[in-house]
């Protein structure tokens, strides 16, 4: 059943999206270091602005990550999101 095999290879290649993801992030923010640009990061509720040195500025306070449980829906301005 071809179906099923493209279910089933799809279902893999989305399993490893992740950590793939954070590896592209983490190669993004390597470079851009690299390149002399600072970088945005957000720790503990705050943003906070990493430049090329290493040295790290606190830009303003933010709202802590929220855990959202898959399948929950939001209402973003008017416009629901379903996260299935």
């Amino acid at each position: 059943m071809p179906e099923q095999e493209d279910a089933t290879e799809f279902e893999r290649k989305e399993d490893k999206m992740p950590s793939r993801a954070a590896g592209v992030f983490k190669d993004a923010y390597d470079a851009a270091l690299k390149a002399g640009l600072n970088v945005m990061i957000a720790v503990d509720g705050r943003l906070i602005q990493v430049a090329p040195n290493g040295k790290r500025k606190v830009i303003k306070k933010i709202a802590k990550r929220v855990h959202v449980e898959p399948g929950a829906k939001l209402n973003l301005g008017g416009a629901q999101i379903s996260l299935d």
